[in-house]
């Protein structure tokens, strides 16, 4: 189950990357549209995989490359700033970020386990003769 959740995922965020690729080109503005389109794959990346820890540190990582795009466009160090107070903020919302990830149910799908069963004991690679075969 999650390595078919992992395959569409991942051919999503192949597809998001070519699309920002080629926004950037027609527009020649590649790097600002480069970083867009790695800012959405971060996340999606994050939510194929279920793992609320993982959603949650994909936000810093998302939030970062958001604010890369945006600092290419107007060349404003402020952006940094801008980035420094929305770490700050994850920071703050941590608990409750991840509160929220785990009440959506999403930890039982990510740990969820295929059961396991029993194997079947191998046959006897003995040939047995027809003398100790009552039956015969």
């Amino acid at each position: 189950m999650l390595e078919q959740r992992h395959g569409a995922t991942s051919k999503i965020c192949g597809a998001l990357i070519l699309i920002g690729l080629f926004i950037g080109v027609l527009s020649a503005h590649i790097l600002p549209w480069l970083l867009l389109a790695l800012s959405i794959v971060v996340l999606v990346g994050a939510v194929g995989t279920l793992n609320p820890l993982l959603m949650y540190v994909s936000l810093y990582g998302s939030f970062w490359l958001l604010l890369l795009a945006f600092f290419v466009l107007a060349q404003n160090w402020w952006w940094f700033l801008a980035g420094l107070g929305i770490s700050i903020l994850l920071g703050i919302l941590k608990r409750p970020l991840l509160a929220t990830f785990f009440s959506m149910g999403l930890l039982k799908v990510y740990a969820y386990k295929p059961p396991t069963y029993a194997l079947s004991p191998k046959p006897s690679s003995r040939k047995r003769s027809s003398k100790n075969n009552p039956h015969r």
